[in-house]
C-alpha cells in the first residue's frame, strides 16, 4: 500500500467547513488577484460550488498555494510596509529632534531678537535723548542755559541719581549748575580739589569711578554717598577743556563704558553749543563793540567842524557828515544820486578855479594810492583846505576820504595878523620916535598958542595959526592912537569932570565935522566925576565923530549929550567886564545911513570895516572899545539902515570932589605966580619954551640942560625953590634919579614929571609913588601953567593935594 492513499470520498458533498475554507481561500485569492469586487462575485449566495473531492483537494492544495503565495506575498508587503513605517517613524523621530532643535533655535533668535529689539528701543531711545539734547543746546545761547541742558540730558540719558556741571576759566573748575533729586539750580563755588575733576582737567578724558569715592566729587558736601561716579569732559575744536559735568548714581548699576560713549556724544553736542555760545557772545561783543565804535565815530565825524566825505573805488558816495552838506549848500537830490562825480561837478560853480577843482579829483581817479592836500578858494570867499586819503583793505585801495576844513575865518585873522604886525612894527617905530616927536610938537604947539594969545593976530593969521594947531594935534593924536592900538599908552587916571571935558572938546569936534554938519550938544546940568584918562577919552569922541561924518557925506545933524544913568543887571547882559551900578553915558548920534544887523554884529572887530580900501583902517572904533573896556565902562552902539548910528560911552561915575570944581572954576584963567622954578630939560625947544611960558606968568626960571645939571643947580639954589620940572628921559641922569637925588636934599619939594613917550612908565611908578605930577608932551602952555600954580598952592597948603 502506497504512502498515500486516497480517502474515499463521501457523496454527500464537501464537508462545510472545507467549502468555507475553500470559499475564504478562493476569497482570498480572487480578493488579491481580482480584488474586492470578485470576491462579492463569488460569494454571492445563489452561487454554489459543488465539485468533487478530487477537485476539491486539487483546489484546495492550489489555493492553499495560492493562498501561501498571496500571503507571503502580503507579509512580503507587510514587512516592507513595516520596514517602511519604521522608516518613517525613524524619520519622523529625526523630524522631531530637528524640529526641536529648531524650535530651541527659534526660542534662542527669539529671545535674541526681543532682547535686541529692548537694546534697540533703549537705543532709540538714547538717541532721542542725544537728538533733543544736541537741539536744544543748539538753541540756547547762554553757557548756563547749555550746563542746564547737558545735565539735565545726562541724567535722563543714563538714569542718574544727580550731577553738577561747571565751567572751566584759567584752568580752574566753577560749578554753576547743580541736579539734586531731579531740580537743577544755579550755584558758584568752586569745584572740589584732588579729585575727579582734577584728574579728568589733567587727562582730558572720561573718569568712572566704581568705588563710592564721594569725597572725589565735583561738588562734595551737597549730596547723598555714591556708589558709582562718572566725570567728563567737554572738549573744544582746539582740544582745551570747556567744562566737566559729573553724574553719580546711590546704588543701582554702575557707569560703564558704554556710559561713557553715550556721554562722550552729549558732550560732543555740548562742545558745540559752548563754541557757538562763546563765538556768539563775541560776535555781539564785537557788535556792540563795532556798533559803539560806529556810534562814536558818526557823533565823531558829525560833531567836527570838517566837512567829510567817503567813497567808495567807483566813485560812489558811501558817507559824509551834515558839515560837508552845509559847507556846500548841496541839495538834498543832488546828494541822492550817490555818485561823488556828479555832486563835484554840481560844486564847480562856487569854486573860483573850477579846473583847477576837478584837475585834483581826475588826478586821484588815475593815482588812487596817493594822498592829496590843497587849497580851494571859493567865489564867495570862503577857502577850504581839502585833504583826501586813500582807504586800504589788504594792502590795496578800496575808496577815499574827503576832508574839507573851512579855514576862512583863519585866513583873515592871518591877515589881520599881517595888519596888525604892520600895525606893530607901526607902533613900535612910533614908540621909538614918540619922545623926540612929542618934544618937537611941545614946541611947535606951545610957540603957536603963544603967538596966538600974545599977537590976537587978525585974519587970516589968526586962522592960519589955528590951523597950525590942528594940524598939530592930529599928528598927536596919529601917534597916540597907534601906540593905543600897540599897548603902549597905558591909562593915566585921574579925576574929571565930564562936562567940562566934553565942552573944551567941542571946538576941535566941530572943525573935524565940517560946517555942512550941525553939532547940537546938550550937556548934563549937574558936575559928574570920573575916573579916566583924559586923552584917551577924547581920542574915543574924535574917533566915533570922524566915523558919524563920514556917515553923513551930504551933511546931517550931530548930537552929543552927557547925562548920568543908573545900569541894572538886566541891562548889561551880554556886555562883556559890564557891571551895575552908576555911569556917566556920553551918547554921539548921527543921522546918517546907518548899520544893517549883521555889520553892527561885527562892528568892534579888529580889522572890520565896511569903507573903502584906503578910507579905513577897522581900528578906531576897536580901540576906542578897549580904551572905554579899559576905564572900567563899556560902549554900545544903536542903529537901523537909513535911521542913523547912536554910539553910547559909558564910564563909572563918581562924586566930584571940591578939589575938582574948584580946578574947574580956575581953569577958566590962566594963573600967575612968582616962585621959583628949576626945569631940567635936554631938549633946547622945549626948555626953552617952557621957560618963556613960565617966565611970561611971573616965575622965575632956573634952567638945567640934564639930570646932573639939574642936581647941581637944586644944590645951589636949595631954599629958593618952590618946584622942580623934570623931563623923564634925559643924557647923563634920568629924571628919577635926578629927583632922588633933590629929594634927599629937601623931603618936601614939589615936583612935575614931563615926557614925550609913555613907555617911560616904568619911571613913571616911581614918580606916583613918590607923590609926584606928571604930564605928557606935547604939552599945552594953559595946562602947565594951571598943574604948576595948583602944585605950588598944594605945597604951601592953600589946596588938598590933587588925586
Amino acid at each position: 500500500m502506497s504512502d498515500y492513499e486516497p480517502v474515499p470520498v463521501q457523496q454527500q458533498g464537501p464537508h462545510p467547513s472545507i467549502l468555507k475554507a475553500l470559499s475564504i481561500a478562493l476569497a482570498s485569492s480572487l480578493l488579491v488577484m481580482t480584488g474586492f469586487e470578485a470576491l462579492k462575485q463569488l460569494i454571492k449566495p445563489d452561487i454554489g460550488i459543488w465539485a468533487s473531492h478530487t477537485v476539491t483537494i486539487v483546489f484546495s492544495s492550489l489555493l492553499a498555494t495560492v493562498c501561501a503565495a498571496f500571503t507571503l506575498k502580503r507579509f512580503n508587503g507587510m514587512q516592507s510596509q513595516r520596514l517602511q513605517a519604521e522608516e518613517a517613524l525613524r524619520r519622523l523621530a529625526e523630524k522631531r529632534s530637528q524640529l526641536e532643535l529648531s524650535q530651541a533655535k527659534l526660542e534662542q533668535e527669539v529671545g535674541e531678537r526681543r532682547a535686541a529689539e529692548r537694546a534697540l528701543i533703549r537705543r532709540q531711545r538714547q538717541m532721542g535723548i542725544l537728538i533733543d539734547a544736541n537741539r536744544q543746546l543748539n538753541a540756547v545761547l547762554d553757557e548756563r542755559a547749555v550746563l542746564r541742558t547737558l545735565i539735565r540730558s545726562a541724567a535722563e540719558l543714563t538714569g542718574a541719581s544727580g550731577g553738577s556741571a561747571g565751567l572751566v576759566q584759567n584752568g580752574e573748575v566753577a560749578v554753576t549748575v547743580l541736579l539734586e533729586q531731579g531740580e537743577i539750580r544755579p550755584v558758584h563755588r568752586p569745584a572740589g580739589g584732588g579729585g575727579s575733576a582734577g584728574s579728568v582737567l589733567g587727562s582730558r578724558e572720561i573718569f568712572i569711578d566704581k568705588d563710592g569715592c564721594a569725597p572725589h566729587g565735583m561738588y562734595p558736601g551737597s549730596q547723598p554717598p555714591a556708589t558709582s561716579r562718572i566725570t567728563v569732559p567737554v572738549l573744544g575744536s582746539s582740544g582745551e577743556v570747556l567744562c566737566l559735568f559729573e553724574l553719580h548714581r546711590s546704588g543701582g548699576r554702575e557707569f560703564e563704558e558704554e556710559d561713557g560713549a553715550l556721554l562722550q556724544g552729549l558732550a560732543s553736542g555740548a562742545a558745540v553749543a559752548l563754541e557757538n555760545t562763546r563765538m556768539v557772545s563775541e560776535r555781539l561783543e564785537s557788535r556792540q563793540a563795532t556798533a559803539a565804535a560806529s556810534s562814536l565815530l558818526s557823533a565823531t565825524i558829525e560833531s567836527t567842524l570838517d566837512g567829510i566825505m567817503a567813497v567808495d573805488p567807483h566813485g560812489e558816495i558811501v558817507a559824509c557828515n551834515s558839515r560837508f552838506v552845509e559847507m556846500w549848500g548841496i541839495e538834498d537830490d543832488a546828494l541822492a544820486s550817490g555818485d561823488s562825480n556828479k555832486l563835484l561837478l554840481s560844486l564847480l560853480g562856487q569854486v573860483r578855479d573850477p579846473v583847477l577843482f576837478f584837475e585834483k579829483v581826475t588826478q586821484l581817479y588815475w593815482e588812487p594810492e596817493q594822498e592829496s592836500y590843497d587849497l580851494v578858494e571859493l567865489s564867495d570867499g570862503r577857502c577850504f583846505e581839502r585833504f583826501s586819503r586813500p582807504q586800504f583793505r589788504d594792502g590795496k585801495a578800496a575808496g577815499r576820504v574827503w576832508t574839507f576844513h573851512d579855514i576862512s575865518e583863519l585866513k583873515k585873522l592871518e591877515s589881520q595878523l599881517l595888519h596888525a604886525q604892520k600895525m606893530e612894527a607901526i607902533g613900535t617905530l612910533a614908540g621909538g620916535i614918540a619922545h623926540d616927536f612929542n618934544n618937537i610938537m611941545t614946541a611947535v604947539i606951545g610957540y603957536t598958542e603963544l603967538v596966538s594969545v600974545g599977537l590976537n593976530p587978525p585974519a587970516p593969521f589968526g586962522g592960519y595959526l589955528q590951523s597950525i594947531s590942528d594940524a598939530s594935534n592930529r599928528a598927536v593924536a596919529l601917534i597916540r592912537n597907534l601906540l593905543a592900538y600897540s599897548r603902549k599908552d597905558p591909562v593915566q587916571t585921574s579925576k574929571l569932570e565930564c562936562n567940562s571935558m566934553v565942552r573944551n572938546l567941542i571946538g576941535f569936534l566941530e572943525r573935524l565935522i565940517g560946517a555942512d554938519i550941525e553939532l547940537v550938544m546938550k550937556l548934563s546940568d549937574k558936575p559928574h566925576g570920573i575916573l579916566a584918562d583924559q586923552g584917551q577919552i577924547e581920542q574915543v569922541l574924535v574917533n566915533l565923530t570922524t566915523n558919524a561924518r563920514d556917515a553923513m557925506p551930504e551933511g546931517g545933524r550931530l548930537s552929543l549929550e552927557v547925562a548920568p544913568v543908573e545900569i541894572g543887571s538886566d541891562e548889561i547882559t551880554g556886555i562883556d567886564g559890564a557891571k551895575p551900578g552908576p555911569y556917566v553915558r556920553i551918547t554921539i548920534a548921527d543921522t546918517g545911513s546907518g548899520i544893517d544887523e549883521a555889520t553892527r554884529r561885527r562892528i568892534f572887530e579888529p580889522f572890520f570895516t565896511t569903507k573903502e580900501v584906503g578910507k579905513g583902517t577897522g581900528l578906531g572904533l576897536s580901540i576906542s572899545y578897549n580904551i572905554v573896556k579899559r576905564h572900567g565902562g563899556f560902549l554900545t552902539v544903536a542903529s537901523e539902515s537909513g535911521r542913523g548910528t547912536s554910539f553910547s560911552i559909558h564910564l563909572p561915575r563918581i562924586q566930584p570932589t571940591a578939589t575938582l570944581k574948584q580946578a574947574l572954576a580956575v581953569a577958566r584963567e590962566i594963573p600967575r605966580g612968582e616962585e621959583t622954578v628949576l626945569l631940567v630939560e635936554d631938549n633946547e625947544s622945549v626948555r626953552s619954551l617952557i621957560s618963556q611960558v613960565m617966565s611970561g606968568k611971573g616965575y622965575r626960571v632956573i634952567e638945567a640942560v640934564d639930570g646932573e645939571d639939574g642936581v647941581e643947580k637944586f644944590r645951589s639954589h636949595l631954599e629958593e625953590i618952590s618946584l622942580v620940572i623934570l623931563d623923564v628921559i634925559m643924557p647923563k641922569k634920568n629924571g628919577g634919579d635926578a629927583f632922588d637925588e633933590i629929594r634927599a636934599m629937601r623931603s618936601d619939594i614939589p615936583a612935575i614929571f614931563i615926557s614925550g613917550y609913555t613907555g617911560d612908565i616904568i619911571d613913571r611908578q616911581r614918580i606916583s609913588e613918590d607923590g609926584a605930577n606928571f604930564l605928557m608932551k606935547p604939552i599945552l602952555p594953559e595946562k602947565l601953567l594951571i598943574l604948576a600954580r595948583q602944585v605950588i598952592d598944594q605945597q604951601k597948603g592953600l589946596l588938598p593935594a590933587v588925586a
